[in-house]
């Protein structure tokens, strides 16, 4: 992962509707963030120093278990947040994250952030859905891997990982209601 020196945040955040969390003289304290397919972008233990805004490519969020297997948590495209269960526990990075494919980030120091937050309550309220989100959302995988057969499990996984986008005829022709029969 590299920083794009020089490069402009305003259009990303605008694209993003981020606005109303950046106040215009914050915003250049936003840094945008460039990388690459294959990239391993942050590993289990290691220390964060900024808050991670996905608004470009897809990535995979992992985990390896005692026995050295890797277990895919999820992965995530645009809009998604990465680094604020670490600021908001003070602790290391819980899970691994890769690129799947080429993308960038929008990154917010937590020294930043935290000056923000004193200021600015939007991005306190933003923190907190996206919490409640991320724990509505285990909540429902968990859900899933308990109640549905492993046929239902697979299908969604390999809908998960397609590079098909939205839109497509393939998505609209695996889209369905009933996960029975699409797996």
């Amino acid at each position: 992962m590299k920083e794009l020196k020089g490069v402009e945040s305003e259009a990303l955040i605008n694209k993003f509707e981020l606005d109303d969390l950046f106040p215009a003289e914050f915003r250049k304290k936003v840094h945008i963030f460039h990388f690459k397919k294959g990239d391993v972008l942050f590993t289990t233990g290691e220390t964060l120093r900024n808050l991670y805004f996905l608004v470009e490519g897809k990535i995979k969020i992992f985990t390896h278990t005692p026995e050295g297997k890797l277990l895919i948590n999820r992965f995530k495209r645009p809009p998604a947040l990465i680094g604020d269960v670490e600021y908001i526990k003070g602790s290391a990075v819980i899970n691994s994250v890769e690129a799947v494919t080429d993308g960038m980030f929008l990154a917010v120091p937590f020294t930043d952030l935290a000056q923000l937050e004193t200021n600015h309550p939007a991005i306190i309220r933003f923190l907190l859905e996206t919490m409640a989100h991320k724990f509505y959302t285990e909540m429902h995988a968990t859900s899933m891997h308990m109640l549905y057969p492993v046929e239902v499990r697979l299908a969604s996984y390999l809908l998960s990982i397609s590079e098909i986008r939205e839109g497509t005829v393939f998505h609209e022709e695996m889209r369905t209601s009933n996960l029975m029969e699409l797996a």
